[in-house]
Parts: C-alpha cells; structure tokens; sequence
C-alpha cells in the first residue's frame, strides 16, 4: 500500500463544525437590530483580517453584506473574545456612518461599540484598531473591512 492509499483508508470524520473562509461575507437581511462580534485574525506572521460571526456561531466572516429593506441598520459591535489581538476601537471612514464611543457594558463583559448606518446602496468603510504584540514593543494597527448595503 502506497503512503496516500494508507492516509487515504485511515481518514476518519470528526463531528468538528467547518469555518468557512473569511472571504464569505456575514449576511443581515432587513432592519432589527443585531449584535456582532468582530475580531482580529492572524492569517501567517504578516498578514492579519478582520473578522465578524454571530454570537454562538464559530463560523468567521470578512465583510458584512446587508440587504435593507428601507431601514437603518442598527449592530452591537461586541468585541470578540476569541480574537487573535486586543481590538482598541472601531473608527468610520465612509461618511454617513456612525459610531458610538467604546463601552463596557456596567453589567461587564467585552467593550462594546453601537453603528448605525443608513440604507443607502453601496460600500461602507471602517477601521478597526488593534494592538499587534512584538518582540519588544505593541504596534497599533489598523484593518479596513466593509459592510456592503444592496436593495432587498
């Protein structure tokens, strides 16, 4: 028996849940209010992406792709325990986005950020800042993700 014939019939399926790639987007259908946990990916010893899932789902997302239906969109940004770096804030570069300030909530838990974001078709820009740990020092860096808006 050759060495892939013998990988091959020793594979044995495990109940592990699959994490799609982060190129799949997250996707929101029309205007309630929702909570995200967003973090920081380590991809290699360079590159890094930032991440969104709902909670109780392990499943990671590179962008937010909304479908309005006529109404704001209203997230939580909670920031995700599980990222690979400590996220510092969540900062709008497309104007006619909104962020609240950083907050934890006074029952505890993650910092938290509020977005509002109208519905209005296109792409819409953030930053997300965090703190990358050196050899000697901590770097603030910066990931731009996007939550894209089409019509329902």
């Amino acid at each position: 028996m050759t060495d892939l014939a013998r990988l091959i019939s020793t594979a044995t399926p495990t109940s592990q849940p699959v994490i799609l790639p982060l190129e799949t987007p997250l996707v929101l259908t029309g205007g309630i209010p929702v909570t995200i946990l967003v973090g920081v990916a380590k991809i290699d010893d360079t590159q890094r992406k930032a991440y969104f899932r709902l909670p109780g789902d392990d499943c990671r997302h590179g962008s937010i792709l909304w479908k309005c239906c006529g109404y704001a969109l209203m997230i939580t940004f909670v920031f995700d325990d599980q990222s690979d770096f400590k996220l510092k804030e969540l900062i709008p570069v497309t104007p006619a986005f909104w962020f609240s300030d950083k907050f934890t909530p006074a029952t505890g838990g993650s910092p938290q950020q509020g977005c509002c974001l109208q519905s209005l078709p296109g792409s819409y820009h953030f930053d997300v800042r965090y703190d990358e740990v050196g050899a000697s020092n901590v770097l603030l860096k910066t990931i731009d993700p996007q939550i894209v808006v089409t019509p329902q």
